[in-house]
């Protein structure tokens, strides 16, 4: 007969590790640095409320980069023309 060795659970570790941690996808109250067509770079934060150099998830900028990741490339639809930006960090 074999014998199995038991782990007591406060001892057990979890190796397990996200495969895509979600700091790297833009989401409400991230820090996201943008660089347009142009080469000029934009950095705002995602809030709820908008404001000072932020933006909120329903305005153009917001909608263009919620969800997206670090190297994503996205287009923003703005009342005055769309722009394409690639975000370059989210923190």
């Amino acid at each position: 007969m074999s014998q199995i060795e038991v782990t007591p659970v406060e001892t057990a570790e979890l190796t397990a590790e996200p495969s895509e941690p979600e700091a790297l996808h833009v989401h409400t109250g991230s820090r996201v640095t943008l660089e347009d067509q142009y080469g000029d770079e934009l950095e705002v934060t995602l809030t709820a409320d908008g404001g000072i150099d932020s933006v909120s998830p329903q305005s153009p900028v917001g909608k263009a980069v919620f969800g997206a990741a670090v190297g994503d490339l996205v287009t923003v639809l703005a009342p005055r023309g769309s722009w394409t930006a690639r975000i370059l960090s989210v923190s």
